[in-house]
């Protein structure tokens, strides 16, 4: 009767989501109504879509065990518009079942699977599935930190740095399980601490994991509450440092500005001795942490690299201009330099650019550049693009538009396009500067943009 309803059915390229309804009524009737009464059913199975979400759906709920999905049948996220990473959840799922069907049941019910799966933890499910193989015991362990509320992104998050471990550095990961700290217990900062050595190759590694120094706190964040932070290096900390406070505020100004709760529960950073190991760079963001080079502990690379939370996805421009923009903000804040102070240097910084055949971030995207040339300008035109924007629509309607965008990526899977972001710009562009909004970003992209006329 539900699928007698179905808006799609004279469309013969749907039918073949019938054939799967069918299969999955089979062996479970109550889960086929629940996908026969979906939002993402309903509309039509996007066939084309590049992830595969929907069909993939579909797959994988009419070949897994019956009872597998049961606490998961009221949740929101199986019936709303499926992304890449739910789907994944399911495929994976299934996955552990065929080694461990109970504790895939018991994961199924876990507070960080029902609530709707992230990207990092579609990835621990993933690893899982060869860990359940390899040694079920440890998997059943691991598995263990993240079945009760409240659950830390460090407790999901180790299953993932487990398998890098392994896959790499088969001797360095023996040594891991065979330690006197990792057979026991672990305690959150082992967890967290077991995160770290996930990014990090010998000889570093071996450094870490011999001797590990160690700042931990609790901080509390307006939106967000108590947010954990932890910091390892192999090297004493220098008494001039001061870390955590610098975290502190990053992740505090960060989140005030951009209006919605820190994208996580954990700041985790790791402090290596070469810049080598992160491919050069000062600081560098990994999906759930941070890197950063001894001499990149300053308060200006810690902050950009935590504005990394809000801004990981899209083109370079976007993301290290966007990084870059909440830095400012923080730096003004703070009172450490002022807007007219940093807009000097940045003025600069534009300048180079232009001297140098890259005007606008048009000319950034389509021009053959040289490669360092290319990377720098996608920093110092990306942050001229979010001043520019932010002085012209004011701080409401700005971080409004850069809310809205974070929603977007951390909700679905989604490509942050010029058009993209210029449609989402436009949104919140107060009725009387929308003209001074149009010949701002004209003037700092370039253009074409899609859908740029007529909006």
């Amino acid at each position: 009767m539900s699928a007698a309803r179905l808006p799609w059915l004279n469309d013969a390229s749907q039918l073949r989501s019938l054939d799967a309804l069918e299969y999955i009524a089979l062996s479970d009737i109550d889960m086929a109504l629940i996908v026969a009464e979906a939002d993402w059913f309903v509309d039509g199975v996007d066939y084309e879509d590049p992830y595969d979400s929907e069909e993939s759906t579909l797959r994988n709920l009419g070949q897994a065990n019956s009872d597998l999905y049961d606490p998961l049948r009221e949740e929101a996220w199986l019936s709303d518009d499926m992304t890449d990473n739910e789907a994944g959840a399911l495929h994976y799922l299934a996955g552990v079942s065929e080694n461990d069907l109970d504790l895939a049941k018991r994961l199924a019910s876990s507070p960080w699977v029902m609530d709707g799966v992230a990207r990092h933890e579609a990835s621990a499910l993933s690893n899982l599935i060869d860990l359940t193989v390899w040694n079920p015991e440890l998997a059943r362990r691991i598995v263990g930190y993240g079945l009760e509320a409240p659950v830390r992104n460090r407790d999901v998050y180790l299953i993932t740095s487990l398998g890098r471990i392994r896959d790499i550095n088969e001797d360095g990961f023996n040594r891991v399980i065979t330690s006197s700290w990792f057979t026991d217990e672990l305690d959150d900062e082992e967890r967290a601490f077991l995160t770290a050595l996930g990014f990090i190759d010998p000889p570093e590694f071996d450094d870490l994991l011999e001797t590990r120094f160690t700042l931990s706190s609790t901080i509390s964040l307006p939106l967000s509450g108590e947010v954990g932070v932890s910091i390892f290096q192999s090297f004493p900390f220098r008494p001039e440092d001061d870390l955590l406070s610098v975290v502190e505020d990053g992740a505090r100004i960060t989140e005030g500005f951009m209006g919605t709760p820190f994208p996580t529960n954990d700041i985790i950073i790791l402090v290596v001795k070469d810049r080598a190991s992160i491919g050069g760079w000062a600081g560098h963001f990994d999906e759930i942490m941070i890197r950063l080079s001894e001499d990149g502990t300053d308060l200006e690379t810690v902050i950009h690299e935590i504005s990394h939370f809000y801004f990981s996805a899209g083109p370079s421009w976007f993301t290290e201009g966007g990084a870059d923009f909440l830095l400012a903000y923080s730096l003004d804040s703070l009172g450490v330099e002022s807007w007219d102070d940093q807009m000097l240097r940045y003025e600069d910084n534009r300048q180079y650019c232009a001297d140098n055949g890259i005007g606008d971030i048009h000319e950034l995207n389509v021009g053959e550049h040289d490669g360092g040339l290319h990377l720098g300008c996608s920093y110092a035109l990306g942050r001229y693009f979010f001043i520019g924007l932010f002085q012209t629509l004011g701080e409401t309607a700005f971080s409004s538009a850069l809310r809205e965008m974070h929603l977007m990526k951390a909700r679905n899977e989604i490509e942050y396009t010029d058009g993209l972001i210029y449609r989402t710009f436009l949104k919140h562009v107060p009725p009387d500067r929308v003209d001074e909004f149009r010949a701002v970003y004209s003037r700092l992209h370039g253009g074409p943009i899609e859908d740029y006329e007529g909006e």
